[in-house]
């Protein structure tokens, strides 16, 4: 299937919806139409290679191709073509720039109030979402992996590769006596190692062979359901779906063995399940990893840190973190979520990798909203993922909203809102205008592959 190359070039014609962001004096943000300082010119997008006729460049200038001035007659499929890309660009021109703003407000969580001059008071939690100090909120906090910095390889996404080894038993897991006793009743393709004394979880490296070849197929099947469906499913029903997984796994590589015993041992689908959800905490903390770097550039954090912290106070506050500028810092309205720094994390963590990508072992995956016609071609990335990076983004901005750099933890529970927030703007524009969905997804496809 040919790919979509789709990019965005300058023709003469009407201008691009370009709106200007003010910050008034009490923190609010407003958008505004700024006529008197548009960019004369329309974006259109190329078509794609699958139904273009023309094998000259697009990329040739229209005034001095040759090619098309000898060309004065047009392929009626072309025709088509264009007039369908036209379309499509009026349904992202009428995307509603303060919907999506107000949805993405209502769904943040709240910052407590702090002073730009006691900056040391940054230690303290600053969502209040995190402010919980139960046992269930402790357990969860204690179950966050710690991110490992890998210099000798750029694949930043998962370690998800587990070395099968086998249960050794001589001082570095419980006594052999529990482990004869938790596998007594069992076949040796069902055995699983205990966790270490004090452990919560189940040392995944030591576990027999077909115990390791089940946990690698699930980890790979949890990792792409977070890029392709949900990145934070509700904690009243992903127990129920591990144990659905595990089992369709086990039965799919034949450890009958194993699949009788999920079906019966619910301590062994706890410690399975811890390890699926601490895969789901490395994924989410993995991608704000990727984001930290790139926001003081991206986001031309300069100056004093009162206009650090009005900047970014802006930027959250009325959601134009998610889109593109131009230089005069005027927001191309029409184009949410292709703001370069979403465009280059999107890149980075989950199409480049030394070893395979997370998105080349799940490349069936990527589909096109659209059933029928030329567009069903047009690969689209899934709504989770974009979701999930523009949350990280939104966290990454968050460290900075004392003025000052403050790395933060990131936890689930207090962006979840957040996360919520970007599914309802995107499934809202999929419900309303799905060829304006298309179009996003399937150029935001574009611009990463």
């Amino acid at each position: 299937m040919a790919r979509r190359s789709t990019h965005w070039r300058l023709q003469t014609c009407k201008s691009p919806t370009l709106v200007q962001a003010h910050v008034s004096k009490n923190g609010k943000t407003s958008l505004t139409l700024a006529p008197d300082k548009k960019v004369h010119g329309k974006f259109t997008r190329k078509a794609p290679a699958a139904i273009q006729s023309d094998s000259k460049s697009e990329d040739e200038p229209l005034a001095t191709s040759k090619a098309h001035s000898a060309d004065a007659d047009v392929d009626s499929t072309d025709s088509l073509d264009n007039r369908e890309d036209e379309e499509l660009e009026d349904e992202l021109e009428m995307l509603d720039a303060a919907s999506i703003k107000q949805t993405l407000v209502a769904e943040r969580p709240s910052f407590a109030t702090k002073s730009l001059n006691n900056p040391e008071d940054s230690d303290k939690d600053l969502i209040s979402a995190e402010v919980d100090s139960s046992k269930c909120a402790k357990a969860r906090q204690a179950e966050v992996p710690k991110w490992v910095d890998n210099k000798n390889s750029s694949d930043t996404t998962l370690g998800l590769d587990i070395t099968p080894g086998g249960p050794t038993l001589n001082g570095t897991t419980r006594a052999s006596v529990d482990y004869d006793a938790v596998n007594a009743e069992w076949p040796v393709k069902a055995h699983y190692v205990l966790p270490q004394s004090g452990a919560r979880t189940i040392p995944v490296t030591q576990q027999p062979h077909s115990m390791c070849a089940l946990i690698n197929a699930a980890i790979n099947q949890t990792s792409g359901d977070a890029v392709f469906i949900d990145a934070y499913p509700s904690p009243t029903t992903i127990n129920d779906h591990f144990c659905e997984m595990l089992i369709d796994l086990a039965n799919n590589l034949d450890f009958e063995s194993l699949s009788l015993c999920l079906q019966s041992d619910s301590v062994l689908l706890d410690h399975l399940s811890r390890v699926l959800s601490n895969c789901l905490s490395s994924l989410c903390c993995a991608v704000k990893k990727i984001t930290s770097p790139k926001v003081e550039s991206s986001f031309k954090l300069e100056g004093t840190v009162a206009e650090h912290c009005e900047k970014v106070k802006s930027l959250i506050t009325g959601g134009t973190y998610i889109y593109p500028q131009n230089n005069g810092g005027l927001i191309y309205c029409t184009k949410p979520y292709h703001h370069p720094m979403i465009i280059s994390t999107l890149r980075e963590c989950f199409f480049s990798a030394v070893r395979e990508s997370l998105a080349s072992r799940h490349a069936s995956r990527f589909k096109s909203s659209i059933k029928d016609g030329p567009l069903s071609k047009e690969l689209e990335l899934p709504m989770a993922m974009v979701a999930m990076v523009a949350t990280a983004t939104y966290a990454t901005l968050n460290d900075w909203n004392t003025g000052y750099f403050k790395k933060s933890k990131f936890n689930a529970d207090a962006y979840k809102d957040v996360y919520r927030g970007h599914e309802l703007v995107i499934n809202d524009i999929l419900a309303k205008r799905p060829h304006a969905y298309h179009c996003l997804m399937a150029d935001l496809y574009s611009e990463v592959v």
